[in-house]
């Protein structure tokens, strides 16, 4: 099982995955992916191209840490009209960043 399972589908980051990994004994301790809604907020090629680089680079950078992973996803919100989120296993659920607040 790796540590961290990054998902670069155009709904990766749904919480349906987050939700199947949580009724399992073995799971990942991060799930990084984009969301969508609609279908005009599926991750584009573009919005791949520019976003990918962006998490690997702060990864390499800063290592798999929660600064890290919040750090990355807030840049690739910034630059694309995407969704991208990180949850991290916290013992009982995933917790999701950014909140749906």
């Amino acid at each position: 099982m790796p540590k961290a399972l990054i998902l670069s589908s155009c709904v990766g980051g749904d919480r349906g995955i987050a939700q199947a990994f949580k009724k399992r004994k073995r799971r990942p301790d991060v799930i990084f992916g984009a969301e969508a809604d609609e279908d005009e907020n599926l991750l584009s090629f573009p919005g791949a191209c520019i976003s990918w680089p962006i998490l690997y680079t702060v990864l390499a950078t800063k290592g798999r840490t929660r600064e890290a992973f919040k750090d990355a996803v807030n840049k690739m919100n910034h630059i694309t009209p995407h969704r991208f989120v990180y949850r991290r296993w916290d013992g009982q659920g995933y917790r999701r960043y950014p909140s749906r607040d």
